[in-house]
């Protein structure tokens, strides 16, 4: 009796019997979970089924193939190409007659067969440009030897190189270059249609970017850039044309300056902080870890100042405490200590007072989850921060509050799921009261969702009833 394995996601693996032709699960998981496991097993795999079924009934069925190429850009042109399954000659819809360019079968199948996304890709987000962790690891130096940047030294080369490494750290960076850009029009456009005699499968893309990933795939996103590498194959050579972008021209220089932007240049400000405050820094990492640094003109709901206030700005954890938590203190420049002396004599205090706060509780058991306690001068809500809660409130709301916000809790939640995020504003008072203060995401823990169907600043008290909510 013979058998196949086939790994399907979720650490599981399903045994094909070709003797019965039934499937089993043999391995990934644990027994208290069979039976949840079970059933998104049996539909994964259906789908897994499906989607290959799919994708090989277009590769045998398929009878023409139009393709649009389009830029409103610095340079506008349109170009619609038809390809015929009985010559396999790409022609124009103006000039039929007149062939282009002869394609081959097998790079029209490949382009079919790769319309799925990398098993891995969300663990290993590299993996939809192809290449990974050791190709960043590999090439760090000379990735950023490459990139114009005006200030260098051995010091902050070496500073530069160790962040581009650190791939765990740049997984979200990397995701972040699939998103909208919020600079300029994505005005380009590619659309491919496969049409059969019954069904049309349709892929399209108007990321201005290298590889314009994600491609939509009736519907459905897909983060693979060999879509991209077979479709500019198929294209023609021409000035006019996206064929550069589907190749992925500038995409290395692309990644560079969003990760010198999101991580190298923070990482620099931290270096030069150490520098700056050696002698406080030492003292500080007797009692928190300092994981970022940075002086700024900082306007802020807790610091006040429409166009800025010169600050420094540090973000800590302590080892005896959660991962997930970290506290954050602005100070002016030069009361610095004073400001991290008094969170200091007041940690102890702010944790006891969080011990059952629901909140607090989902953070610790949250992998996925950070929170931040705000410390400014000597406390957690600053004045400047009562003063902007106060004018969120709505106006029969305003006295509720009044003299209640002493030894108040500023906390900062931001949790993500798969590739979403959400981020909330949270005022914890001393008498046990919650004030979710801003909700931004389409999900916060496990609260029901009236709660979070208004977005922004909401001023709402949370029952602790809302928190046992499934």
């Amino acid at each position: 009796m013979k058998t196949a394995n086939i790994q399907i996601g979720l650490g599981i693996i399903i045994e094909w019997n070709h003797g019965d032709g039934k499937p089993c699960l043999i391995g990934g998981i644990d027994k208290l979970k069979m039976k949840h496991l079970t059933i998104i097993s049996f539909f994964t795999f259906i789908n897994f089924l499906y989607a290959n079924g799919q994708n090989t009934s277009f590769k045998s069925d398929w009878e023409q193939i139009l393709i649009s190429d389009v830029s409103l850009g610095e340079f506008t042109f349109k170009k619609d190409y038809i390809l015929l399954r009985n010559n396999l000659s790409l022609t124009t819809p103006e000039r039929p007659d007149s062939v282009i360019k002869e394609i081959r079968r097998s790079l029209i199948d490949s382009l079919i067969l790769s319309l799925k996304n990398h098993s891995h890709v969300i663990q290993n987000p590299l993996l939809m440009f192809n290449r990974d962790s050791l190709w960043l690891i590999n090439n760090a130096e000379k990735l950023w030897s490459e990139y114009d940047v005006e200030e260098r030294s051995e010091e902050i080369d070496s500073i530069a190189i160790q962040a581009i490494k650190n791939y765990s750290n740049n997984k979200r960076f990397i995701w972040g270059l699939t998103l909208p850009n919020q600079y300029h029009y994505n005005d380009v456009f590619v659309n491919i249609k496969i049409i059969t005699r019954t069904d049309t499968l349709s892929i399209s893309s108007i990321k201005n970017k290298p590889y314009m990933l994600p491609w939509e795939v009736n519907g459905k996103r897909i983060y693979n850039s060999n879509i991209s590498r077979f479709i500019a194959e198929i294209l023609p050579k021409s000035q006019y044309s996206n064929k550069s972008k589907l190749l992925g021209v500038g995409f290395n220089d692309f990644l560079i300056k969003a990760l010198y932007h999101t991580v190298i240049e923070k990482e620099i400000r931290f270096h030069n902080i150490k520098k700056t405050y050696k002698k406080e820094f030492r003292y500080i990492n007797n009692f928190f870890q300092v994981e970022k640094a940075q002086f700024g003109d900082m306007a802020s709901i807790e610091w006040g100042g429409w166009f800025g206030r010169p600050c420094i700005e540090l973000t800590m954890t302590d080892s005896s405490l959660s991962d997930q938590l970290q506290f954050s203190i602005i100070s002016g420049k030069h009361s610095l200590m004073s400001t991290f002396r008094s969170l200091k004599r007041n940690k102890d205090k702010l944790i006891n007072q969080l011990r059952n706060n629901p909140v607090y509780q989902y953070l610790i058991e949250c992998d996925e989850c950070l929170g931040e306690i705000h410390w400014v001068q000597d406390q957690s809500l600053s004045g400047e921060a009562k003063s902007a809660f106060f004018d969120d409130l709505k106006q029969n709301d305003k006295g509720k509050f009044k003299r209640q916000f002493s030894k108040a809790i500023f906390f900062e939640l931001t949790e993500r799921r798969n590739k979403e995020r959400s981020f909330s504003r949270w005022i914890f008072l001393k008498d046990g009261t919650i004030i979710l203060w801003e909700i931004e995401g389409g999900f916060l823990m496990d609260l029901p969702d009236y709660i979070i169907r208004d977005k922004g600043y909401i001023t709402e008290i949370i029952k602790r009833s809302d928190f046992a909510h499934k």
